[in-house]
């Protein structure tokens, strides 16, 4: 009996204290995971002692999650420069509600500098600083000197991403040319709901705003770029299609308010095809951009000829008012090419204007610098009106024009094409008049079937009363009755 209940006893025990080995793998599994996701999804903050101060300090710890970092600044203000040079996923986001100023703490070169790895930037305001000389008589010093954002490395190749980011100019021509964001060399350039604020029209910057080039993939969607005066040699906005099979997207982005006034700046949007490219340039607006010394106010493209593309480079579906240029208002193309493979349709050109007598190229001007033997004034016309299908503008005449030349100098051909307005395009061509007339036509048709129906019941009715007092009415009159 004894023996049983010691037994019974050890038994118990030792149930209580077995350990499964799944248990084991399970629990180093939860420590594990929750190492990872310490060390991978983290709040910066240079506020908080609790918390990491840099950026750096957290891509300093290795990260096993294939998603990789995810980091957010959590104070309002953020200083730091950074390099990354890791094959990573990391995304650096503003956290504190509205977007993050991010700021160089040091002198420095560039703010952001990426060598390698895939870079996104979430809901955070760049801005310079200016840092006054410790001596009598020295210059202020622009802080960063030379970007803002640096990406570029041809053989590893990275690729950034930027959401609901602002990027704030400053005032002043300093020594360099400054970019807020120059690429080279990388994979992929996107910029989503971005904005690109000047220093003010009325006061002149030497900060270019975005120049990308070497580039597989560059999409510019929902961006802003305003309120400029702007003395750099490159241009705001440039880009260079220096890949075959390259991909260049911008698409519902606002340029406004921006005046260039270097004599080496051609546009405000300068987009170049050095080899075969796929483009897509539509539901763009072009307002009040103006170039004092140069070819074009909103736009200029050009190609190379080693650009075998077959496909048309699209820019259709834009708006352009009130442009200003030396030759053109709206879009100078400089073309290299024995083909004609751009798509200009559904565009609205409104006010633009240029320096040239009668206004001939205000809305598009055409260089056509190696021709083909085989063109004439004709052909080029018919295939411009192809080009500009769908387009409308209020110039009288000749708002679209174009010259050959040989050995880049000496103009072969020239002629031009009137674009439609908007007021003469007929009937059948507007979308909205169709659809009015087929309302339209509906309504009368219905209207037609109610009034035919009223008929028919009141007809009824007045054949039912009719018969109704026949039976009612007596064969002889009362008068007659008495009379008898």
């Amino acid at each position: 009996m004894l023996f049983t209940i010691l037994l019974t006893i050890a038994l118990a025990f030792g149930t209580e204290t077995q350990h499964s080995p799944s248990q084991d793998i399970l629990s180093s599994a939860s420590i594990e995971y929750k190492f990872i996701n310490e060390a991978c999804k983290t709040n910066v903050s240079q506020t908080d002692t609790q918390q990491k101060h840099y950026v750096a300090d957290v891509l300093n710890v290795e990260c096993a999650a294939p998603e990789g970092y995810e980091i957010t600044l959590v104070d309002s203000e953020h200083f730091e420069q950074l390099e990354i040079n890791q094959n990573q996923f990391i995304l650096i986001k503003g956290g504190n509600g509205s977007a993050t100023i991010w700021k160089a703490q040091n002198e420095t070169k560039k703010i952001i500098n990426l060598v390698q790895g895939d870079l996104t930037l979430q809901n955070i305001e760049f801005q310079f600083t200016i840092i006054n000389g410790t001596e009598p008589g020295t210059e202020p010093i622009l802080n960063p000197r030379d970007y803002i954002i640096y990406a570029e490395n041809d053989k590893l190749r990275p690729s950034l991403t930027l959401k609901q980011c602002t990027f704030q100019s400053i005032s002043g021509v300093f020594d360099n040319d400054i970019f807020q964001i120059f690429i080279c060399d990388v994979t992929k350039a996107e910029f989503i709901d971005c904005s690109f604020k000047g220093a003010g029209i009325d006061k002149v910057s030497n900060v270019s705003m975005i120049h990308i080039e070497s580039c597989n993939f560059t999409t510019l969607k929902k961006c802003k770029f305003q309120d400029a005066q702007i003395y750099h040699d490159v241009g705001p906005i440039t880009l260079e299609a220096n890949f075959k099979g390259s991909q260049i997207t911008i698409q519902d982005c606002e340029f406004t308010n921006i005046t260039l006034i270097d004599e080496d700046s051609y546009a405000v949007l300068q987009v170049t095809f050095l080899e075969t490219a796929k483009s897509k340039i539509t539901g763009n607006t072009f307002i009040n951009c103006s170039n004092v010394n140069q070819f074009t106010g909103a736009l200029l493209i050009a190609d190379a000829l080693f650009d075998g593309s077959k496909d048309k480079y699209v820019f259709s579906n834009n708006t352009f008012t009130n442009n200003t240029g030396k030759i053109s208002g709206s879009i100078y193309v400089l073309s290299n090419l024995q083909q004609l493979h751009y798509d200009f349709s559904d565009n609205n050109f409104k006010l633009n204007k240029n320096n040239v007598t009668d206004g001939l190229g205000q809305d598009a001007y055409f260089n056509f610098s190696n021709p083909s033997q085989n063109w004439t004034v004709d052909i080029i016309t018919k295939e411009l009106k192809g080009m500009f299908k769908g387009s409308i503008s209020d110039a009288k005449n000749a708002s679209v024009y174009f010259e050959t030349y040989k050995d880049y100098k000496d103009v072969v051909l020239s002629g031009f094409i009137t674009l439609p307005n908007s007021q003469t395009k007929k009937w059948y061509q507007n979308k909205y008049v169709i659809i009015g007339i087929a309302c339209g036509a509906v309504v009368l048709i219905i209207a037609i079937i109610v009034i035919i129906i009223c008929c028919v019941y009141c007809r009824k009715r007045r054949a039912t009363y009719s018969s109704k007092g026949q039976e009612k009415d007596p064969l002889i009159p009362h008068t007659q009755q008495r009379s008898v």
